[in-house]
């Protein structure tokens, strides 16, 4: 296919056909272009899994992102849809695929939004349980700080590591006690400290959750002093 601009219009030749382009019949295509583009993403949000075969059937592009750098499947996997993360998986779309600068797995987007349906199907098509961001952000990380008990279950018994990044000291404030618990039965260290140098019960104490202070006490080193 090649392109060459007259006076007036484009010429658009491919093989042995030549198509005149006038700038009204240009303007059609991109608005074409564009909004396939967008029922391709609306349906991620939407759930709607037929629109979404109807589209790719006819050739629109199942990892095109839009202008968040964001790919249908990441929507998906947020917006809770199973059955359409599985079907975008089995349209040879990376189970990985990664969106933004801070390159993003659709397994850390649905654990940043609590989403264990999603999560079981990715997991199921072995997403990078351990995959981190570029702010080393992992899937656990992400869903303690969701607050996500069921999907903090799913990431470990898939092999998620207890201690990368500190994922503890990230659940201290929220003070969900079952995943502090969980995780402390899963291996995690409270003797780590975070990015920030801070241990996991300095964060309880500064978040005022006295309950989680004294579930670390007998488990943490002593501490000469909390720092403000």
């Amino acid at each position: 296919m090649s392109f060459s601009k007259g006076s007036s219009h484009w010429t658009c030749t491919v093989g042995l056909r030549v198509w005149t382009l006038t700038s009204k019949s240009i303007l059609l295509l991109f608005f074409l272009s564009s909004f396939v583009m967008l029922l391709l993403h609306a349906s991620k949000g939407g759930g709607q899994l037929v629109t979404e075969r109807y589209l790719t059937n006819r050739g629109a592009n199942p990892v095109v992102s839009d202008k968040e750098s964001m790919t249908p499947l990441h929507y998906a996997a947020q917006n809770g849809q199973p059955k359409l993360v599985k079907f975008l998986i089995s349209s040879v779309v990376c189970v990985d695929i990664e969106f933004d600068c801070l390159a993003s797995t659709p397994l850390t987007t649905a654990a940043l939004h609590g989403q264990a349906r999603t999560m079981e199907v990715l997991l199921e098509h072995h997403a990078d349980v351990n995959a981190a961001t570029g702010n080393c952000c992992t899937p656990l990380y992400m869903t303690t700080y969701a607050g996500s008990l069921e999907c903090t279950i799913l990431l470990i018994k898939a092999g998620a590591d207890v201690n990368y990044r500190c994922p503890l000291a990230r659940a201290v404030p929220n003070g969900v006690i079952e995943i502090i618990k969980y995780l402390l039965d899963a291996g995690a260290d409270p003797n780590l400290r975070n990015y920030y140098r801070w241990l996991p019960i300095e964060i309880g104490e500064m978040h005022n959750k006295m309950e989680i202070v004294e579930m670390f006490f007998p488990l943490t080193s002593p501490v000469r002093q909390i720092h403000y």
